[in-house]
């Protein structure tokens, strides 16, 4: 990828990273760094119609709406967000929002802990950026290589059970560092070892086929 659309992507340089793909904005209004990785507090744009599933992860976030009207999924309750409405999703709740009307809306968004959230935010933008991740329903076209960043951040999305979810993702993601997905990952994104770093399990070589893996290949 050209430098000049890989900081447009990541926002290495910058605060602003940006996914046409999904029709989302993110400005990092006081990133991890600033905050000793407490925290990062960051304003999501959302085009309208844009969705973002249902999920859930072992990070806590603080959604505020700032701008447009949000249709917010919280566990099995669906809640309707306009400015100055707030809702906050604990570690491992289910949650997902969408933009119900023909106009941009935005969140203003707390995460904790914050290296975690930014580093994840960047790594998810940059995958989906470059194809690697699916866009709306159905199963990633590179399933190997996503089921090992799921599993890595301990993200979970239904409809499956969550047991069943994390033993089949838990399977898939041994497979894909097997075959060289992860060295990939940490060969391409310089993010992806720094998300690895903030998960606290460092940027060391987890494939069993080593340096010499079959890292090009993505299916």
């Amino acid at each position: 990828m050209p430098a000049c659309d890989r900081e447009a992507v990541t926002g290495t340089a910058g605060r602003i990273i940006h996914d046409p793909t999904t029709g989302e904005t993110i400005m990092f209004i006081e990133t991890s760094a600033e905050s000793g990785g407490a925290r990062v507090v960051m304003r999501l744009g959302l085009a309208p119609g844009t969705v973002v599933p249902p999920h859930a992860h072992p990070i806590e976030e603080i959604f505020e709406c700032v701008e447009g009207q949000l249709a917010f999924q919280l566990d099995d309750r669906t809640i309707h967000l306009r400015p100055g409405g707030t809702i906050t999703a604990r570690s491992g709740q289910l949650h997902g929002f969408c933009n119900v009307s023909d106009d941009p809306a935005a969140l203003r968004i707390v995460a904790t802990p914050g290296t975690e959230a930014e580093y994840g935010l960047r790594v998810k933008f940059l995958l989906s950026r470059d194809g690697y991740l699916p866009h709306g329903a159905g199963p990633p076209k590179h399933l190997l290589l996503a089921a090992v960043v799921l599993h890595r951040g301990g993200l979970y999305f239904p409809p499956l059970p969550r047991w069943l979810f994390r033993l089949l993702i838990e399977s898939l993601a041994a497979l894909g560092r097997w075959r060289g997905r992860e060295t990939f990952l940490l060969s391409h994104y310089p993010e992806y070892r720094r998300y690895l770093e903030s998960l606290g399990r460092g940027a060391r070589r987890t494939e069993h086929g080593g340096d010499n893996a079959p890292c090009h290949q993505t299916n």
